[in-house]
């Protein structure tokens, strides 16, 4: 008996795009199908991987997509840090991109909490952007801060610890955020920085907060810089490799590469050029890449011009949908007697 393949088309109506293809192939097996709507999700990475391009890339391509504009997209810009020219990056739809309901960036986690509590008992359809989870205080682990330095002030020893009620007070709040989530089929993007692990030989990455986002995550994705991208001696950006390592969705873990410039920001054509060379769909000879579909040939910035010429971005999504998904077939054994018939 042939085993059924994995399929490769997902109803597009339950998902955002990540706005990038082999990111939503890592996610979801599907091209065009990042975040499941409904759900958290929580990206983990390295200063400078490029968290913060990735979540504003995917609620940019959501408003994008969103052509009746149902929802509603909130960046709550935690750290007050973002620097990014959005107008530049993302151009008209930057201006839909909205605060907080409550007209403030949150600053504790309560303020999270009321913040998106507000839009699901509104039963306000959203897609909110937290950035990011490690800046914010537990109101509590404030109150013994400012305690600890009276104290210290006055020369006793500090009583009480600090930092101690954010974890609890995270798994109570997403717990409660988690279960009305899918009513309004809503996706709160949660961004954590990574830390080195302390006591362990080797070094290992881990975030804060304890293991309220990894359990309630429908998708936990880790990024980390592959390398540096030089031009004229100057540094233009980052080649970042994204690992899902929760998969409420496929319950697969995969890597995709993913290409970030300050300039542009996610370059998905890049990426899905690479990996058809890389694959070796495409034939690459020294420097010159020969894009059959496409008729043409030259270097990788000659194809890109290329493809985006003649609008064959679509074209090239589904070369890569299709590519991927006969690597992700060719790992299924067909020819092993079903455990469980009919």
């Amino acid at each position: 008996m042939t085993r059924t393949k994995t399929p490769n088309k997902r109803d597009s109506s339950n998902f955002i795009s990540s706005g990038s293809t082999l990111f939503n192939l890592a996610l979801s097996d599907d091209a065009h199908c990042g975040f499941k709507k409904g759900t958290l999700v929580n990206i983990v990475g390295d200063s400078s991987a490029g968290k913060t391009f990735l979540a504003l890339t995917g609620l940019v391509t959501a408003i994008q997509d969103d052509v009746d504009r149902k929802y509603t997209y909130i960046y709550d810009d935690v750290e007050s840090a973002n620097q990014f020219d959005m107008p530049k990056l993302f151009g008209k739809f930057a201006e839909e991109i909205e605060k907080p309901p409550l007209e403030k960036y949150s600053n504790t986690i309560e303020d999270l909490f009321d913040n998106v509590m507000h839009l699901l008992e509104e039963d306000i359809p959203f897609i909110y952007v937290v950035d990011s989870f490690d800046a914010l205080d537990s109101e509590e682990d404030m109150q013994n801060f400012k305690k600890s330095r009276k104290e210290k002030k006055a020369g006793k020893k500090p009583s009480g610890s600090y930092r101690m009620a954010k974890p609890k007070k995270a798994s109570e709040m997403f717990r409660r955020i988690c279960n009305k989530l899918e009513h309004t089929q809503s996706i709160l993007i949660v961004i954590s920085q990574t830390r080195d692990a302390i006591g362990t030989m080797f070094k290992k990455k881990t975030r804060s907060g304890g293991r309220a986002l990894k359990f309630y995550s429908a998708h936990e994705v880790w990024l980390a810089v592959e390398k540096t991208l030089i031009s004229k001696k100057r540094m233009i950006g980052t080649k970042t490799r994204s690992r899902t390592k929760k998969n409420q969705i496929t319950g697969k873990w995969r890597d995709s590469p993913l290409y970030f410039y300050y300039s542009y920001g996610v370059d998905d054509v890049r990426a899905n050029i690479e990996f058809l060379v890389q694959e070796k769909y495409w034939k690459k000879i020294k420097k010159t890449i020969k894009a059959k579909e496409f008729d043409a040939e030259g270097t990788v910035t000659t194809i890109i011009h290329h493809i985006e010429g003649v609008d064959g971005e679509e074209r090239l999504q589904e070369l890569v949908g299709k590519k991927w998904m006969e690597i992700e077939n060719s790992l299924i054994d067909s020819d092993r007697k079903p455990r469980f018939e009919g």
